[in-house]
């Protein structure tokens, strides 16, 4: 069984996902958020700041790329190439409007002549490709369209979301559509989506004996141990909410040193409290919102600290 840690936007920078491989020890693969080669294309190296900080790590990095243009994507994939990286993952599964509407992320999926022009190119580039993909971007349909394009490409492995794009992260998966698709593609077939739990998982794995790797994104942000969970005994309250705390200090530390002023920097960590404050509902409901609302950095970290503490005192 392989087990990966989801690409998100905005969250698992490298920090985190160095974090999760220490943490764990059993993690196959992480994919790193996507370059948007159009943006890269516009300002250069900067934009592969993240990944470069990978190179020298302990991460088993799979760089991510988003685009609509082959000769764009293909610019980026020769760039990861020549940083060393032998895999790379194309995205078409993104949800958001902002990119989707301009046919990339799942917006590529209607488009199934697109998706070949660029799987030709990016073969050519001479690194294994993988694909992220959802079951369309207006419907569970459209998927269907797209899977002879795949098929005729020698492709490392397609990761399926089951969920179209409008539904972003709302709405139920739709698991016959994923069982159907995924036996008609060619390529290995990884899931992603919903996996939040070790029983959530065995699930899964019950009724998809087919399916080998296994991709995690938000659960591992809740419970940053998750995938130690999978294959060993269960951690206790105390275990996890001292894994939110640790990743959370580094995070905290880097972007204090990384970014430009008090504001960026609380609007850069308290996203993550969105599943953070998973580890300490319902017991420390008023520390946890505490914390979230705090208007000055000094405020947040003394909220943060007391929460942290309590729950090494309090929980088992």
């Amino acid at each position: 069984m392989k087990l990966y840690l989801a690409p998100i936007q905005g969250f698992t920078n490298s920090i985190f996902r160095s974090y999760i491989v220490q943490a764990n020890g059993n993690v196959t693969k992480v994919f790193s958020p996507f370059i948007d080669a159009k943006r890269y294309r516009k300002e250069g190296e900067k934009v592969l700041k993240d990944i470069v900080k990978s190179i020298d790590g302990n991460q088993p990095l799979i760089p991510q790329v988003l685009g609509s243009n082959s000769e764009e994507i293909c610019t980026v994939l020769n760039r990861f190439k020549e940083l060393g990286f032998e895999e790379a993952n194309i995205n078409m599964g993104c949800p958001f409007p902002p990119v989707a509407t301009k046919q990339m992320g799942s917006g590529l999926i209607p488009f199934p002549e697109k998706i070949d022009e660029i799987l030709a190119a990016a073969l050519q580039v001479g690194i294994r490709i993988s694909v992220k993909i959802r079951l369309g971007w207006s419907n569970s349909e459209e998927l269907e369209a797209v899977i002879p394009i795949l098929n005729k490409y020698d492709l490392a492995e397609v990761i399926i979301h089951p969920r179209y794009g409008k539904q972003q992260y709302k709405g139920e998966v739709d698991m016959n559509a994923f069982e159907r698709y995924a036996k008609m593609l060619k390529a290995p077939v990884g899931y992603s989506g919903d996996i939040c739990t070790v029983a959530q998982l065995e699930g899964l794995k019950e009724r998809f004996p087919f399916v080998d790797s296994w991709m995690i994104g938000r659960g591992a942000i809740s419970n940053p141990i998750i995938f130690k969970t999978i294959e060993g005994a269960e951690p206790s309250r105390k275990e996890v909410a001292l894994a939110v705390k640790q990743v959370h200090n580094l995070l905290f530390d880097e972007f204090s040193a990384s970014l430009s002023g008090p504001s960026h920097l609380m609007n850069k960590i308290k996203p993550y409290w969105d599943y953070f404050e998973i580890a300490f509902l319902p017991d420390l409901k008023q520390l946890v919102k505490k914390t979230v609302k705090a208007g000055t950095v000094a405020n947040y970290q003394a909220a943060a600290n007391d929460l942290f503490a309590k729950a090494s005192r309090e929980f088992e």
